[in-house]
This record gives structure tokens, sequence and C-alpha cells, in this order.
């Protein structure tokens, strides 16, 4: 599994882990249906929640494309927080850029798309964060 890390968009001073938090978690995504599934559901068992998942899927040539909007809509507390996008197949770099700009969020996580995240991860990064402050810009696990 990649690693993944959460990039804060400086917003000033202010102590990284007691302001409002609105994290976009992005998820670049190709032929992974199944395993992305499992990945979501630990993005949205963070003890921290999450603001949003945007997943973009790189033209998979699996169910991806007809499966994910099903879920999205019959998964609880998926329909509010998971936006799904798809392209043509351009690589992983340019379904994460997609991803980004797509976010609506101050703090911007990546998290490929086999990569389940302990339940307390969002929140031991933050800390990281608010311990080292604005010298810290990306905090990477």
């Amino acid at each position: 599994m990649e690693d993944s890390g959460i990039l804060h968009r400086r917003l000033g001073p202010q102590k990284v882990y007691t302001m409002e938090l609105n994290i976009s978690v992005i998820i670049p995504a190709y032929n992974r249906f199944g395993m992305l599934t499992r990945v979501i559901d630990s993005i949205l068992a963070q003890t921290v929640p999450v603001f949003e998942i945007v997943v973009v899927d790189d033209g998979s040539k699996d169910e991806t494309a007809e499966q994910m909007p099903q879920w999205i809509r019959q998964k609880p507390g998926w329909s509010e927080r998971v936006r799904y996008f798809r392209q043509e197949n351009q690589g992983q770099s340019a379904a994460g850029n997609f991803g980004v700009a797509q976010a609506k969020g101050d703090w911007i996580a990546i998290a490929a798309h086999d990569d389940l995240w302990l339940p307390w991860k969002v929140g031991w990064q933050l800390r990281a964060l608010d311990r080292y402050g604005v010298d810290c810009g990306p905090c990477f696990t």
C-alpha cells in the first residue's frame, strides 16, 4: 500500500487540531472497485471525521463506473460525503490533480485506492501538525 498524507493549505497561525476542519480526501482509482469500497469505509470511520471524499476513476475497465454511483446512493452516509468523477485514463497524477481541483475542503488528504486507514490516522496527523505549528506544511504517514 502507498503512503498517504495531509497537506495543510496554510490558513494562518491557528492551532490545527482545535480549529474547524474541512478535510477533503482524494482517491485516484483504477480497476479496484472491490477494494475501493473498503477504503472509503475506513476513511468514513475516522475518529476525526473528514468533510468529503472525492473519488476519481481514471478510466477503469472493471465494474467501477457502473457500481460506484450505486454504492454512493445506497450506502448509509455515503451520499452526503462521497463524490465520484470519471475521466479517460490519464494516469494517477492526473486523476489526483483533478480530484484536488474538485475538492471543497481547506485540507487535502490523499489516499491510494488500496490504502485502508486506521480509525485514528487523521487525528494523529492533526495532533502532529498542531504540535509543530505553522512550520509544518505537509504531513505524511
